[in-house]
This record gives C-alpha cells, structure tokens and sequence, in this order.
C-alpha cells in the first residue's frame, strides 16, 4: 500500500470513526435523559439518527473539507462554523415548528451534535486502535443490539375491540415488547382523540412505554395534549392513521380509548 492509499484510507477511517462517535454520543445522551435503554432506542428511532449521521453528516463534512481547500486562512474557525450551518440547516429545512422557542431548542440539539462529529475529526485524525473501535465495533454492536431488542415479542396476549359511540381497544398480556398499531380510517379535516391508559400495577420491575401516531405516508403526525389528558390529531391528508404503542414491560394491560375522528 503506498502513501496516497494509507492516507486515503486514514481519510475514510475518521470518517466513519467521528460518525461512530457522534452515534454513541447521543445513545448515551438518550440513555442519561431516559433512563432506559429502550426508551434510548426509541428515541434514535424515531429521530432516524443513523441516516442523519451516516448519510447527512458524513455528506456534510466532505462538502465542508472540499469548501476548505480553498480557504488559506482561518480554517479551523472557519471549519467549526460550516458544521455548524450544517448542524441547523438540517433541522430547519426537515422539522416544523409551532414557534421560534422550538426551532432555537432543536437547532441547538442540531449545532450540539455537528460539533460532535467536529470534535471526532479532530480525535480520529491518526489512524489509532480507538479509531477502530468507533468505526466499527461500537456501532455494529449498538445497531444489532438495537435491533434484536426492538423486535416484537408478546407472551400471552388478549386483545378487545369494542365498536361503539366510544370506541376503545384493551389487550392484556404477560409480556410485551415491541410495538403494537391501531388503524383507524379518518379523512382530510377531521381531528383524532385518544387517549392509552398503561395498567402497571404489580409491575416489580418496572418498563418503558411510548405512544406515536403515523400518517397513511408512514411519516410522524403531529399530537396535540387537551386538557382532558387526551391526544389529538389533525388530519391531514386522507387515508389510514396509525396509533402506534411502544412498550417493553411485564404483566400489565393497556387501553386505547376514544379513538374516533370528529369533524
């Protein structure tokens, strides 16, 4: 191997190093807010963290090392800047928000981990034993993990439809981990109520339970909280919304009640 190719794969070694970095970064950030592993998961799953670091962000920082072959003086000001950029343009062009305070608070959480990935640059610059590490062990090892430990497993379960003036769905079970959808059919205009109510009582070991809604596009719909301790959703778009619930946990019952849309 001569010198171009050791620098080349040096090059794409602190690539993958600095995004393998970045991606336990933020499952310890997940894990430290939660508190629980699989509310950790959820978390990277639903931000869709590894295409946003392995695609976007190792996009971005060859963009950013191309812009900087031009640039003689001030690089590394300047170097620390573009990730920046690229840290909020990401979640100012994908997300919308309801107000300023939103958009400042998830494009620092953006600027945050472009400044990760920028520190990784600087930590993986020689191609060292922790290079590998982070390339490649740590991340194979946190995405097989999270994978095996999101798949559905349900020991015992008993569900319960009821189609009335107020519909609701109860299932029962020893075991629950994984995720569980109720379709419900809506139209362009109307507005869905629910509301999931966990039974843990008897739970020693406690669990972790979430709740999303998806649209016909597979895409995250927007909830709402009423006053009432109810979740709302505006419709959007015609066709079949999912009320998707998240749980890893033992011997409990979960309901969800008044899923209906309303004009």
């Amino acid at each position: 191997m001569n010198q171009t190719q050791r620098n080349v794969q040096s090059y794409l070694l602190m690539k993958l190093a600095s995004a393998g970095f970045t991606v336990v970064f933020f499952w310890f950030f997940c894990l430290t807010m939660t508190g629980d592993w699989y509310q950790s998961f959820g978390s990277m799953q639903e931000l869709k963290i590894w295409p946003i670091i392995y695609l976007y962000g190792i996009s971005s920082s060859l963009v950013i090392d191309l812009i900087l072959k031009y640039v003689s003086r001030n690089r590394e000001p300047i170097k620390a800047a573009l990730y920046i950029f690229f840290g909020l343009a990401y979640f100012s062009y994908s997300l919308k928000y309801n107000s300023f305070a939103a958009f400042v608070f998830v494009g620092a959480f953006g600027v945050v981990f472009a400044l990760v990935y920028y520190w990784g640059t600087f930590i993986f610059k020689k191609m060292q034993w922790h290079s590998y590490i982070f390339a490649f062990a740590l991340p194979i090892i946190l995405f097989v993990w999270m994978n095996v430990s999101a798949m559905d497993r349900q020991v015992n379960w008993k569900e319960t439809y009821t189609q009335s003036a107020l519909n609701t769905y109860e299932a029962t079970f020893d075991y629950f981990n994984g995720s569980k959808e109720i379709p419900v059919h809506v139209q362009k205009g109307q507005i869905l109520r629910f509301k999931i109510v966990w039974d843990t009582q008897g739970v020693g070991n406690g669990g972790a339970t979430g709740q999303h809604v998806t649209k016909p596009n597979g895409k995250y719909a927007p909830m709402e909280k009423t006053s009432d301790h109810q979740t709302l959703v505006r419709i959007e778009e015609n066709g079949t919304y999912k009320i998707v619930a998240d749980a890893a946990i033992n011997n409990s019952a979960y309901g969800c009640h008044s899923a209906y849309p309303t004009p």
